[in-house]
């Protein structure tokens, strides 16, 4: 940030203050006295309004990340809920980027105090201790995307509904990049559902402002949703940040979630980034996968190089979202939204996935834990320095503003479902004749009624007679066996017919499972590898430099394949030396074998 905020002016007094009064050798100055017991009760009225984790009663973990945990929490006076994600200092210094946290306050605090929050998760407050940074946010009780489709039978979604979620996805990048921001960690972990069943996105850990330049340390995110261009920067030691990456991840998140894999994914991560390298090659849709010619084409089209990728008003004007909205779709009825969640209190978290948080040591502690110590250095010097600026709390108009933006909303939704259930109940009312004169002319529209029904169930009737029949039909004696034997075979056949794809979509569901697993498994910490110069690199890179190795030698061995000589050295000399004369002849290669020298010796 390159601006002196209100929010710098208050962490530099307070980094002042305690560095003033907690180190040994100030603390003992004549003329550090005199300032702290001048303007101590001044410092004292201007921080006593802050916010602290002490306000809170911390309610139970709802998610973990790289540096820090997210934790629902009850504030104590107002008994309002929210969702307070808590960043250890200690770690995010050891980071390779240590003034990544503070750009993902700037930009949540730039997207509320645009009024963004329809869109993305609404920031509240931002406040820190001695050993932890906080970002207060709002509840969003329809726990995230990955959790809803990996509780489904399936693991993937009715295109109707992947239609909805990429659409309300594509609004929410297009605000965050007006506002000059990539998000660069766009996956269905990150896509939060609200109390209505709409979805914003979240987790801003990642995001950068666009155009700005990272090192190799800080570029990659998730390996299975990075866009190609931003391996390929890897070498350089430098990525620009671009929005077309955040929309190669929409078009990974579109495959996932219409066909249930991974478009990349292998079980080594330089496998994953040398797929990704090999796009244009790799990609293919399962010739069994239930999606519309539009859908196909609309991840062709996001899945492709930068230069042919979609932007933003590309997306919106493909003939996928053709029948969407784009300035209605937030105030659409509860019966268009694919999930409503069904909460039994305001504190339900029924929709986010806990077991793996079950048992997980916490990170936050409240104030009065005497753990706290342990970072007290954080209050004071230098390492206090990287955390000025942090401090935020969104004003009274804008606090205002939400409200009014909120019970508009809410009455929008609710004139929309009375409006709808006056049509419903409108149209139940003309549907059925009450006289004996509306009777008799409605009577052919009732017979047809009628044999639509008797048509639908048609098949399942037919279904059932011949399963009954199924059993009476086995043979039972020698000769009534021989003398069935080809229908048997007939029957058999027609089994194995109705079982195959059941047993195709039972082997692809497996493979989604696996899948999913490992990608729980994985974790966001960098392990490290030793170079060839014994230098140390993170993991990530070591995995994106052995994709590039092996997409290197698989090019030269598929050159060398097509090389006579190498494709002809398993035979004897003279073969060699007959088949490469007949190619030379024929103007295709060099007569001359690699070994003759050797040959012209020995004859």
């Amino acid at each position: 940030m390159n601006t002196w905020t209100a929010a710098h002016q208050t962490d530099a007094n307070r980094l002042l203050f305690s560095l003033l009064t907690s180190d040994p050798e100030l603390s003992t100055n004549a003329a550090c006295i005199s300032f702290v017991q001048q303007h101590g009760a001044g410092f004292e009225a201007t921080t006593s309004d802050q916010q602290k984790i002490n306000d809170y009663d911390i309610v139970r973990k709802i998610g973990r990340g790289q540096f820090g945990d997210i934790e629902l929490c009850k504030h104590k006076a107002t008994g309002e809920l929210v969702a307070i994600k808590i960043i250890s200092k200690a770690e995010t210094l050891r980071s390779a980027n240590p003034g990544q946290a503070l750009v993902e306050r700037e930009v949540l605090a730039c997207l509320a105090e645009a009024g963004a929050a329809e869109s993305v998760t609404r920031l509240k407050a931002a406040f820190h201790d001695d050993n932890f940074l906080y970002l207060v946010q709002e509840y969003l009780p329809g726990g995230d995307l990955f959790t809803l489709v990996d509780r489904t039978e399936e693991e993937r979604l009715p295109e109707a509904h992947v239609k909805f979620y990429l659409a309300e996805l594509v609004e929410a990048l297009n605000v965050v990049h007006k506002l000059g921001y990539a998000h660069r960690d766009v996956k269905p972990e990150n896509l939060l559902i609200d109390e209505a069943g709409h979805l914003k996105l979240a987790d801003f850990g990642s995001a950068s402002k666009l155009g700005a330049s990272h090192s190799a340390s800080t570029a990659l995110s998730t390996p299975d949703y990075t866009a190609p261009e931003v391996l390929n920067a890897i070498r350089d030691g430098n990525v620009t940040v671009a929005a077309a990456a955040d929309l190669w991840s929409v078009g990974v998140v579109a495959y996932e979630l219409l066909v249930g894999e991974m478009p990349f994914s292998a079980e080594q991560e330089s496998e994953t980034y040398m797929n990704i390298l090999n796009h244009t090659k790799l990609l293919e849709v399962p010739e069994d996968a239930a999606i519309s010619t539009e859908a196909r084409d609309l991840i062709f089209q996001l899945l492709a190089p930068e230069s042919t990728r979609l932007d933003i008003a590309g997306i919106k004007a493909h003939p996928f979202f053709a029948d969407v909205n784009w300035e209605t779709m937030r105030s659409a009825p509860e019966e268009e939204v694919p999930t409503v969640p069904k909460l039994g209190s305001k504190d339900d978290t029924t929709y986010f996935e806990l077991d793996d948080l079950e048992g997980a040591e916490p990170r936050a502690r409240l104030n009065s834990d005497p753990m706290v110590a342990m970072g007290a250095s954080f209050a004071h010097g230098v390492a206090g320095l990287p955390f000025v600026g942090w401090t935020w709390t969104a004003t009274e108009e804008q606090e205002q503003e939400q409200e009014q933006e909120d019970v508009e909303e809410g009455e929008k939704e609710e004139a929309a479902a009375a409006a709808a259930a006056a049509a419903v109940e409108e149209e139940e009312e003309e549907a059925y004749p009450t006289t004996t004169v509306e009777v008799e002319a409605h009577k052919p529209q009732m017979i047809d009624i009628y044999q639509q029904e008797d048509n639908e169930l048609a098949a399942p009737k037919q279904q059932a007679s011949r399963l009954t029949n199924h059993s009476s039909s086995y043979p039972t004696t020698t000769v009534e066996v021989e003398a069935h034997k080809s229908q048997m075979i007939d029957i058999y056949k027609q089994e194995d017919n109705e079982l195959a794809a059941p047993k195709q979509q039972a082997s692809r569901l497996t493979k989604r499972r696996s899948s999913r697993q490992l990608r729980r498994r994985r974790s966001l910490v960098d392990t490290t590898t030793m170079s060839a110069q014994g230098t140390v690199i993170p993991g990530w890179k070591a995995a994106v430099l052995a994709a590039k190795r092996d997409k290197v030698r698989v090019e030269a061995e598929a050159a060398r394949a097509e090389d006579p000589k190498v494709k002809y050295a398993h035979l004897p000399e003279w073969r060699q030396r007959m088949v490469l004369a007949k190619l030379a002849k024929a103007n295709k290669t060099d007569p001359t074998p690699a070994n003759s020298t050797k040959l012209q010796t020995s004859g």
